[in-house]
């Protein structure tokens, strides 16, 4: 049986291998079009947006991009592959000095929502770090008392 087509094989062929797309089967394409154009507006916003017509052909499409992309190398580009979202939250919340659960008994105990307190880290960095820090130290000699 023949092996499936996954998505990143074929951007990968995209820019390296033109017999692979030409080969490809009509319902592969289609079904994966949609992410395929999404990955590629990454690094081509504009030519990806002119594709985004439910009318247009997606084979042919998949041949411009193969065309236009092929760089005769036999790698895609670094850009093809970014992080997905819980990697990019497990990143910044690595960045940061408060947890989500002291946010989040923060904002219960003022009745504030974590929108409002998100904003004022963005903005008060230093200070509001350490008003949910000093307010963590306090609930937890309350707790231990």
């Amino acid at each position: 049986m023949a092996k499936d087509n996954i998505l990143f094989d074929i951007i990968k062929a995209l820019f390296c291998d033109k017999d692979y797309i030409e080969n490809l089967p009509k319902q592969s394409i289609i079904s994966n079009y949609f992410m395929i154009n999404r990955r590629l507006a990454i690094n081509y916003p504009l030519q990806a947006q002119v594709f985004n017509n439910n009318k247009i052909n997606e084979v042919d499409v998949i041949k411009f991009w193969a065309d236009f992309l092929n760089n005769g190398k036999s790698y895609a580009p670094k850009w093809i592959y970014t992080p997905g979202v819980n990697k990019s939250q497990d990143k910044a919340q690595s960045k940061k000095k408060v947890t989500n659960a002291q946010i989040e008994k923060f904002a219960k105990y003022y009745n504030i929502n974590k929108k409002d307190i998100n904003t004022a880290l963005d903005f008060f960095n230093e200070e509001m770090v350490a008003e949910i820090l000093d307010f963590d130290k306090f609930i937890n000699s309350v707790n231990n008392n």
